[in-house]
């Protein structure tokens, strides 16, 4: 988890193969290594926000938007 290229190839690669719940469980360890990754935060958000999780993906967005409030990504979503 502790390895970002690694941990987006996996994230990837799980959620192109359909595997979502797999994606945002890789998300979630890449977390914790790194809690104030934008791009880890708006990809969870965004794979929630597909899975119509949309508590989780709010929660993951405001996680975000406290670390940087200008995130375009983030506001459009």
């Amino acid at each position: 988890p502790s390895n970002l290229d690694l941990i987006n190839y996996l994230i990837g690669l799980e959620y192109s193969t359909g595997n979502v719940d797999n994606a945002v469980s890789y998300l979630d360890s890449a977390l914790t290594y790194n809690p104030q990754s934008e791009d880890l935060l708006i990809k969870k958000a965004s794979m929630l926000y597909d899975k119509k999780e949309y508590q989780k993906s709010q929660l993951a967005l405001n996680a975000l938007l406290r670390i940087n409030p200008k995130n375009d990504k983030a506001t459009r979503l």
